[in-house]
This record gives C-alpha cells, structure tokens and sequence, in this order.
C-alpha cells in the first residue's frame, strides 16, 4: 500500500492513519469506528534506543497475532509498516527533546460501523493509525531509585474464557476501575491484578515478577499477555546465570519474596518495593532488578537509568 505524504509543519510530528500521513494532531477515529464504539481494538506500544526501534519485528508478529484473534487482515504488509514506523520518527526531527527517544503506538481496529455513519459513506476496510510521542521519563525517573508501589484491588483479572490475555486489546476499563481502586488506597500505586484463582498476574502496563531464593518467577503463559520485555528479561537472566521459572504467585509469596519488579516497553525494568502497603525484601531496589538493567542498557548501547534521569521537562 502506497501512503500519502504529507510534509511535517515545523517540529510538529506525523501520525499515519488510513493509508495517509498527516499531523499527528489530526489523527482521529471517527465516531462511527469500531475503535470508538465497540473497543474493538488491537495495539502495540514500541519504543526506541538511540531512535532505532527495540525489537520491532516481534511487536508486529503480535500484532498480527492480536488481529488474527479479531479476524482482521491489514492492506499494510509488516514490512510497510516498520517502513511507516522509521518515517514517522524522522518525522519528529528537531522536535525529539534531549533524552532523545520515542514510545510508538500502533493501534488497529475492524472499521467502521455503517449504521452509527448514517448517510456518510463509509470505507469497509480496517482502519489503522500509527503515532508517536515523547517518552514521559519524568514519570518513572525516581522510581528506579525508589521502586514502584503496587496494590491488588478487588477487581480481577478478565478470565480467560472471555478474552485471551495472549492478545493485546485497548478495552481498557477494567484496568481503569483497577488502578483508581489502587490510588485510592495507595496514591503512588498503580493496581497489580489476581486471576479468578487468586493468582498474581500483571498491571496495566506490564509484567510482574518476584525474586525468590535468587530465583526469578513470574505468571504462567497462558494467564498474562507474553511481554516483548518479559521475554527480553528471560533471555537476560540466562546470560547473567540466573534461574528463571513461570508459575503460580500468591501475593503471600510476594509479600515474602527478596524482591520484585515490572517490566514494560516504556521503563523496562522497574524495582517494586511496596505491594499492598507492606514492604517488598528492604524496602530498596534488589540486587537482581539492578543486574537486569545494567544488563539492559549494555544491550541497547545507552545507560536506561541515565537516559530517564537527564529528561528535565516538566509535567
């Protein structure tokens, strides 16, 4: 499929939406999309070392998998789209701040509703919009000092049965209701999920794992959305030694573990010191959240915790 350009206006970035490039600004689904209506929608969030896209190949293989899960086929072939990708980050140009990367979201959903269109004639293609913004650093600059703080709410992870926790959807209000439960009790967490089994799964945005005898565990597979950072940390702790389990996690275990943390796209690797109020191991971030990302930043070729540290804009 061959996009329309549209030349960037100053420092202002592009989003891609529908076969066309145009300001990011103008990037809107109507109110007839499936998106809108339904959240009926599939997503990726990417984002860059050094402007180079982190393991873009894999996010679009999801991807596709999330589609397949809606039976949606895209026109955009995954070669198209790492090519939209590269040009909305040259887009950016000037307008990248000092610390210098970008988070990428690609969103998908099955098109428009004719009915809630009415009289306007609509397309009976996909809709797909592509964007980028300015990592928000400031957001968990201190928490690699200080670790994140999480809460387990009443509200439970969606079972299994109903949607597949091994596609990534953008119906996220279950997460909201989650995480404004978290605040309320704790305003510096954000909610940590148990399956209806009363297992420990995952937050909003990412994994969670527990340090246990110096071993390194997490959700099973088939209970939480396999993270692109999640398997990174796998083969991380193989090359560091260390042992690496899937299973069950009771927040009793967690509670007693010598420490814990989440990984994202975003942050990759975030020390979590306090869970339902209690402390985590000392209170501090653990020895092996520190080796992960020290590793971390070897791999990529920048010091991560530098990186979000330097980023002085103010919210």
């Amino acid at each position: 499929m061959t996009a329309r350009l549209a030349p960037p206006q100053g420092d202002n970035p592009l989003a891609y939406l529908d076969g066309q490039y145009l300001p990011a600004e103008d990037a809107q689904l109507p109110v007839w999309d499936r998106g809108v209506v339904q959240g009926a929608t599939v997503t990726e969030m990417i984002r860059t070392f050094q402007r180079v896209p982190f393991r873009l190949d894999e996010h679009l293989s999801r991807l596709r998998s999330s589609l397949g899960y809606l039976g949606v086929t895209l026109e955009e072939t995954d070669v198209e789209v790492a090519a939209i990708v590269e040009r909305l980050i040259e887009s950016r140009g000037p307008s990248l701040l000092p610390a210098g990367d970008v988070g990428i979201v690609i969103l998908a959903t099955p098109g428009a509703i004719p009915m809630y269109a009415g009289d306007v004639p609509v397309s009976k293609s996909p809709t797909l919009c592509i964007h980028t913004f300015a990592l928000p650093f400031r957001l968990w600059a201190d928490k690699y000092r200080t670790g994140q703080a999480l809460v387990v709410p009443s509200i439970r992870q969606i079972p299994t049965e109903i949607l597949d926790p091994r596609f990534k959807y953008r119906s996220r209000l279950h997460w909201y209701l989650a995480d404004r439960e978290a605040h309320s009790i704790d305003p510096q967490a954000v909610a940590l999920l148990q399956n209806v089994h009363g297992h420990l799964t995952e937050t909003n945005s990412g994994n969670f794992f527990i340090v246990e005898q110096g071993r390194i565990r997490t959700a099973r597979e088939s209970d939480v959305l396999p993270g692109i950072s999640q398997q990174f940390v796998k083969e991380l702790a193989q090359v560091l030694e260390i042992p690496y389990e899937v299973g069950d996690i009771s927040v009793e275990s967690a509670l007693l573990a010598e420490e814990a943390f989440v990984t994202s796209t975003t942050y990759c690797v975030l020390p979590v010191t306090r869970l339902n109020q209690q402390v985590i191991g000392n209170g501090t971030p653990g020895l092996v959240t520190q080796r992960l990302l020290n590793r971390w930043s070897k791999q990529v070729g920048l010091d991560i915790v530098h990186q979000a540290n330097q980023d002085q804009r103010q919210p």
